[in-house]
């Protein structure tokens, strides 16, 4: 299908001008950083170690960015795709860290290799245990977290300190992330239509096509305008907190108003299935650069695709350890 509507020359064209505004944003978000790791930075030798890391769950928005920040940085650093997966809530399983995100972050690994076989990518997965998330929680993450209070705020807040204090195990041996820079795929979700309610918002409005689309558009605008305060605040506090700079090159200033002079029909169709019609525009872009497989892959949220979340809480509810 994708095949397809990339023969078609105005969407081509788009994409074309999309491109070059994402690749500046991740150039200058991965080039501008210090030459030096954190282990590195007191003797201030030579470094061959990782810089930069990339919060990996596998989806099409970091993995994008992995394929762009191959491009931009130099050829003997290691680039880190850190995986986080939590203790599973159920008992009995085989394998308590085989999590969604620890599985698709697995295929999509396998599918970079592929493409770029020359880098040398640090494959790391953190694994959590409930006890270790509950103790950390609640004495020192929910500071981090604090003015914010509800249970999505804590589920996002937890996967996003301990994603990238980068502890786990890369290779089979323990391994703790060097890098300076995070890079985070935060805002694609917002810009593209990746989250349920946006297809909510255009499937269950009883009206015509048009106001479908109207009532997507607001619903779009309504994420956009309280990203910062639901996002990006408590994100850069949780990340700065290991010592490291969160960079998040979807929202890019230039970038950000090319893609909102765009009608919702354009970014996303919520009459194609799930994996597919949720950020339409953004699934193409990936198909078009090679990522065949991963531009199939369906959107989780980092709470549930991490196996942080319980699924018998409201995300909107008071958390009770914050």
């Amino acid at each position: 299908m994708f095949e397809l509507l990339l023969e078609n020359k105005v969407l081509l064209d788009e994409l074309q001008r999309f491109s070059l505004l994402l690749e500046e944003s991740v150039k200058n978000r991965v080039r501008y950083t210090p030459q030096w790791c954190i282990n590195c930075s007191s003797h201030k030798g030579i470094c061959n170690h990782a810089k930069v890391a990339i919060l990996f769950s596998g989806g099409i928005d970091c993995s994008i960015l992995a394929v762009l920040s191959n491009k931009y940085i130099k050829d003997d650093d290691p680039i880190d795709l850190i995986n986080v997966a939590f203790e599973r809530l159920s008992s009995g399983l085989e394998n308590n860290w085989d999590v969604p995100d620890r599985l698709s972050a697995k295929n999509s690994f396998a599918e970079l290799k592929k493409l770029y076989p020359q880098r040398n990518w640090n494959y790391v997965e953190v694994n959590v245990s409930r006890q270790e998330l509950y103790c950390n929680l609640q004495k020192h993450i929910k500071h981090l977290i604090f003015p914010l209070n509800t249970v999505l705020d804590e589920t996002i807040g937890c996967a996003f300190w301990f994603a990238s204090r980068g502890k786990g195990i890369c290779l089979g041996k323990e391994y703790l992330s060097s890098a300076r820079v995070v890079l985070v795929g935060s805002g694609a979700d917002e810009l593209f239509g990746g989250y349920t309610r946006h297809r909510n918002a255009f499937s269950r409005f009883k009206g015509t096509e048009t106001e479908k689309l109207e009532t997507l558009r607001e619903e779009l605008d309504k994420d956009w305008s309280r990203i910062w305060a639901r996002n990006l605040g408590r994100d850069d506090r949780i990340v700065a907190d290991n010592g490291k700079t969160l960079r998040a090159p979807f929202i890019e200033e230039h970038l950000v108003h090319y893609v909102r002079s765009f009608s919702p029909s354009q970014l996303c169709c919520f009459l194609l299935k799930e994996g597919v019609g949720d950020k339409l525009f953004l699934r193409l872009y990936g198909f078009q650069i090679g990522l065949k497989n991963i531009a199939y892959m369906k959107k989780r949220a980092i709470q549930f695709g991490s196996k942080i979340a319980n699924k018998k809480q409201n995300a909107t509810d008071r958390s009770i350890y914050l």
